[in-house]
């Protein structure tokens, strides 16, 4: 989730809100501003709301919000479970692929290990943890690589494999199906050319 489009401001889930309820799955992006300017608009350079923002208090309890609204003091308020002064500016921008659930974690991977677009998602993972998160996206690059060529290597091997033992069942038939049709001088050339393509893949498969 990256709230950066206005400085200062983060993802946040106020006070007073359940995680899993009144909040978004991905929480909305806040500012912080000060007790004075509850109730007003803020500058907010960047908000979804025309570069400004609205102050809002939220507690943690009915009474700490009645003891902020009756001006008891920090120490009262604090003992009720506080209060915090926030202002939203918009929506968090979440990215399409993310390590948020399982499923979008395996999602990710397979994108990373299919290279499509693997440096933006890696420039999300720094943006989200700090540049030294570069260094998982480089490592399961290089270890998706190596995978995967390997994985080719075996399916080429097999291929060819299969050639050849497709050849070797196809040439005694071969032989007779020519044979019948146009004599055994004939079919010379046809035949050779066949052998030398079953010996082909059979050399193809030994390498």
């Amino acid at each position: 989730m990256f709230c950066d489009y206005v400085e200062g401001a983060r993802p946040v889930c106020p006070l007073g809100q359940r995680v899993w309820g009144d909040c978004p799955d991905h929480f909305y992006c806040y500012l912080p501003c000060a007790e004075d300017q509850a109730g007003g608009l803020v500058d907010a350079p960047g908000s979804r709301f025309n570069g400004v923002a609205v102050c809002e208090r939220f507690c943690a309890s009915d009474q700490a919000a009645e003891a902020a609204e009756a001006g008891r003091g920090p120490e009262a308020v604090a003992a009720a479970g506080g209060c915090e002064y926030l202002a939203m500016v918009g929506k968090s921008e979440v990215p399409r692929a993310h390590f948020d659930t399982v499923a979008w974690g395996l999602y990710t991977v397979f994108q990373l290990l299919t290279t499509e677009n693997w440096n933006n998602v890696m420039y999300d993972g720094m943006r989200t943890v700090s540049p030294w998160a570069a260094i998982y996206f480089v490592v399961v690059m290089l270890i998706g690589e190596q995978r995967g060529r390997s994985a080719c290597l075996s399916t080429t091997r097999m291929s060819r494999r299969t050639n050849c033992a497709v050849a070797r069942l196809i040439q005694p038939t071969a032989t007779a199906f020519l044979e019948y049709r146009e004599g055994k001088n004939g079919c010379f050339a046809a035949w050779r050319s066949l052998q030398l393509t079953a010996r082909m893949h059979c050399t193809q498969a030994r390498t």
